[in-house]
């Protein structure tokens, strides 16, 4: 059980709404405007050289290994954990880890399963927003009702889900040349080598809203521009 720390407000929350099948309690709490935090903070790591807090939450690394372990086995798993030179044999959700850990195992997977780095990435973008589906539904129905809203309001999805996950430093996303077939996505992240995740993540997107997506990086971080830029095209599947 997570243990939440709750600020009141002055309206109280029906019992009932808590209780109704089917409802997450903490994503009704948030749609509410309430306050929510874990009540333990996690543990945070520091990059002494850079001066910034480079971590990621627990909750990365464990969807990462899921994934694995549902396509490749349990077997695969502890190739790639050993080969990662990672001891730890499982991730805890709210514990943050740092950054070099998860590339880490990304090259460690690429390396036993003989899979492009990139294309690992990609994978686990499309499979990141189908676990989202799953453990954060309540919040990605309030994001939007067709493909395009939904990116458009990234950020303030984003916005709530760091009411739980305290820290939390999201990309931005930002959407521009929009038109009734495509539109350009501005990705901002202080992390490097992602494109390929929102590359993934477009795809599931445009799945959940029965649509054919094309997403192509136009400008890049490693091309000298401040943020990634996509050239994204959609159709109905």
């Amino acid at each position: 059980m997570e243990l939440l720390v709750l600020t009141k407000h002055d309206n109280p929350v029906p019992s009932h709404y808590l209780t109704t099948g089917g409802r997450n309690p903490t994503a009704f709490l948030m749609m509410l405007g309430y306050a929510i935090k874990p009540l333990t903070q996690p543990t945070r790591y520091y990059n002494f050289w850079t001066q910034e807090d480079v971590t990621m939450y627990g909750l990365v690394n464990k969807t990462l290994q899921e994934m694995v372990i549902d396509r490749y086995g349990n077997a695969k798993w502890e190739e790639i954990r050993k080969e990662s030179g990672i001891e730890s044999l499982f991730f805890i959700t709210m514990e943050c880890y740092p950054d070099e850990m998860t590339y880490k195992l990304v090259a460690g997977a690429s390396s036993v399963l003989s899979v492009p780095a990139d294309q690992l990435i990609r994978s686990f973008g499309e499979h990141w927003f189908q676990v989202a589906k799953t453990g954060y539904k309540d919040i990605l129905d309030f994001a939007g009702d067709n493909f395009v809203d939904f990116l458009k309001n990234l950020d303030s999805m984003h916005t709530r889900v760091g009411l739980i996950f305290t820290g939390f430093r999201p990309p931005s996303f930002k959407c521009t040349d929009v038109t009734d077939s495509s539109l350009r996505l501005h990705y901002y992240s202080e992390r490097h080598g992602l494109s390929p995740l929102v590359e993934g993540l477009l795809v599931s997107v445009g799945k959940h809203f029965s649509l054919e997506v094309d997403a192509v990086l136009d400008k890049s971080k490693a091309g000298g521009c401040d943020h990634d830029e996509f050239i994204v095209h959609f159709r109905k599947a």
